[in-house]
């Protein structure tokens, strides 16, 4: 028995039944847009190329992409960038694989475990204490510094409940208050986490990044994670459209590309306001970015399983 003939059997009269007008055919089907909708769509050509020189001073950036898709290009093509404009005095880098930075930070610099991140972090304080204190600008003492965390972040219980998980949490929401106190106006100390996954970082780690960095994600999870918390614009049905076409069409437009979200821009009436793409080149000759000969004599420390 149809639904028709089940209301009529209840109600003792025929109901007619609702059909669509053949002049106002249905725009709004699932998985596609009205015409006037689509059209508005941003295309991959209203999105500029990111500068690294345009972040604020003392940032907390994230790279979060999958094994094998360019975080560590993307982060040494930055490097190189500030090298040349010689924004940061050191850069020091905490990695559980040691592997990737060799040619550009010295093994001195590189760490495997985060027990002297506090240290490093009061040092800073220090020097800024001491600027605070001079009197005249060639007396104070340059130390802008760039702390790296890759892949830092990947046990679960120690981000929730353990010491890895309170370094990081206290880096996103205090780390640029470390120079407040320093007169010396380059000095920072900026912070750039490198993750496999963006879901595997805690929610106010998430919120309090000035960017976040990432290619074409695989899992449906995350890129629902990054359109849903970064790129939403508008509210409702199409704002989630609009967010999810964003993402596909700067990291679909050619291989290795990456959607950078500048979550620091305050005016944002459209993505390309605070939305661009970046691509790394994979070719470039490293360099060393800083350090004496005594610094590159060290040898690197081994993997540890």
């Amino acid at each position: 028995m149809d639904s028709n003939n089940y209301n009529e059997k209840l109600t003792g009269q025929k109901l007619p039944l609702k059909t669509i007008p053949e002049d106002k055919p249905n725009t709004h089907q699932s998985g596609t847009f009205a015409p006037a909708l689509a059209d508005a769509l941003p295309k991959i050509d209203d999105f500029q190329t990111f500068d690294p020189d345009t972040l604020p001073k003392d940032f907390f950036g994230v790279i979060a992409c999958p094994r094998r898709h360019g975080k560590t290009t993307a982060l040494c093509h930055m490097l190189r960038h500030w090298h040349k404009s010689k924004r940061f005095t050191h850069i020091l880098v905490w990695s559980k694989t040691l592997s990737g930075y060799e040619e550009y930070v010295p093994a001195s610099y590189q760490f495997d475990d985060l027990g002297n991140m506090r240290e490093v972090l009061k040092r800073q304080q220090d020097v800024g204490e001491y600027n605070s204190q001079q009197q005249k600008k060639e007396d104070h003492v340059h130390s802008s510094i760039l702390l790296v965390l890759d892949d830092m972040a990947a046990d679960q219980k120690g981000l929730r409940s353990g010491d890895t998980g309170k370094i990081l949490l206290s880096l996103a929401t205090n780390g640029r208050h470390v120079t407040r106190r320093d007169t010396c106006e380059t000095n920072e100390c900026s912070v750039i986490i490198l993750t496999q996954r963006l879901t595997l970082l805690p929610a106010p780690v998430r919120c309090n990044s000035d960017f976040i960095l990432t290619s074409r994600l695989a899992n449906r999870a995350e890129r629902e994670r990054v359109s849903m918390e970064n790129l939403t614009l508008h509210s409702g049905r199409f704002g989630m459209r609009e967010a999810y076409h964003v993402l596909d069409e700067i990291t679909l437009s050619k291989p290795y590309r990456m959607c950078v979200v500048c979550m620091y821009k305050a005016e944002r009436q459209h993505h390309r306001d605070y939305v661009f793409y970046f691509d790394a080149d994979n070719n470039a000759k490293p360099i060393r970015l800083f350090g004496s000969e005594m610094d590159w004599s060290m040898k690197l420390k081994r993997i540890s399983f």
